[in-house]
């Protein structure tokens, strides 16, 4: 006689390779897990900036733009240092290096940025800054020597062209100066900061790492406005209250988000999340009556947000699952004896 045997507890427990797909399982949920815990603190990160347009506009009417960037990046350092003084003691400067590169990049992105915009409206600004989120996949097939996915490329595509509906009126498209050509720079370079993060921060401390790039970041900063001879402003409450702000909650807390958000998260998809820095500006300016809605926002945040979620789709994994549901089962059948 023969018996059809289907699940079996003590076949399925004992066998070694079902044991080895259910830690592979496991291990995929965590990931799973960390990847959306990692993207939510990039979005909190871009909710934060999104206010921060607001701030940094107010304080420029009373202070440089190297001053400004100086004051903000070196207070978050000497505050997150004092924070973190056992890891920085502990890391022994093993992170001063991707430190250095990366205060490079925020200084020079940071810089051209607020620059630029003093030469062109704040949503080409805004429009041409976020051009990171095509050239971050770019950058990271270069260094990873492999051709980037076909996902990414149309996402990054899709959300830039609701980046552009978001920001842009139809009499600015073709108009281009120098303040556009910074504008676009900046996007280019702030690529290269997100690349540097999501390669730096699986190999170093990412508290470490962030203090060392806020510290070199102002140093640059103050250098700067010393040799363009910007004047030290004085120490009054509009100056303080929005320093404080930049300081630790727009530069601390974000990027210190951004890091750690990036340590979880590929670099396509955290550019992609950043972008929405744009939806959120835009609608604070509305929130303080400093614009008014639009069907363009609506348009261009639906863009964004739809490319957001095609760049989570994993059309991979759909094609594995459908041709592992066309397989025939298999049934076990076993010879027993009465």
């Amino acid at each position: 006689k023969y018996a059809v045997i289907s699940n079996f507890r003590h076949i399925v427990f004992n066998s070694p390779h079902l044991r080895t797909r259910r830690t592979e399982y496991t291990g995929s949920m965590k990931i799973t897990r960390f990847k959306f815990f990692g993207e939510g603190l990039l979005l909190c990160c871009t909710l934060i900036w999104g206010f921060a347009f607001i701030v940094v506009k107010d304080s420029l009417d009373s202070v440089g733009v190297n001053m400004l960037n100086g004051l903000r990046f070196s207070v978050a350092g000497v505050t997150l240092g004092v924070i973190c003084i056992r890891r920085l003691v502990k890391d022994r400067g093993a992170s001063l290096l991707s430190g250095l590169l990366i205060g490079f990049f925020l200084w020079a992105a940071y810089t051209v940025q607020t620059y630029g915009i003093n030469y062109t409206t704040p949503g080409k600004n805004a429009f041409l800054t976020t051009i990171y989120v095509v050239f971050v996949p770019l950058y990271q097939s270069i260094i990873k020597k492999e051709k980037p996915k076909l996902k990414h490329i149309i996402t990054a595509l899709t959300a830039l062209v609701g980046i552009g509906i978001l920001c842009l009126n139809p009499t600015e498209i073709f108009k281009f100066n120098l303040g556009d050509a910074l504008s676009a720079l900046c996007g280019v370079i702030f690529a290269a900061e997100i690349v540097s993060v999501d390669f730096f921060s699986k190999k170093c401390d990412v508290f470490s790492m962030t203090c060392y790039s806020f510290l070199f970041t102002g140093l640059f900063s103050f250098t700067t406005a010393a040799a363009v001879g910007e004047p030290v402003p004085e120490i009054t409450r509009v100056i303080i209250f929005p320093v404080l702000f930049l300081s630790l909650a727009a530069t601390v807390a974000a990027l210190l988000l951004q890091n750690i958000g990036q340590k979880y998260c590929a670099a396509p998809t955290a550019s992609i999340i950043m972008g929405l820095e744009s939806v959120f500006g835009t609608l604070f300016s509305v929130l303080f009556g400093m614009e008014k809605i639009t069907l363009n926002f609506f348009i261009g945040a639906f863009i964004i947000f739809a490319s957001l979620v095609i760049c989570e789709i994993d059309f991979t994994g759909i094609k594995k699952s459908k041709k592992a549901l066309q397989k025939p089962r298999v049934t076990v059948i076993i010879r027993t004896t009465v």
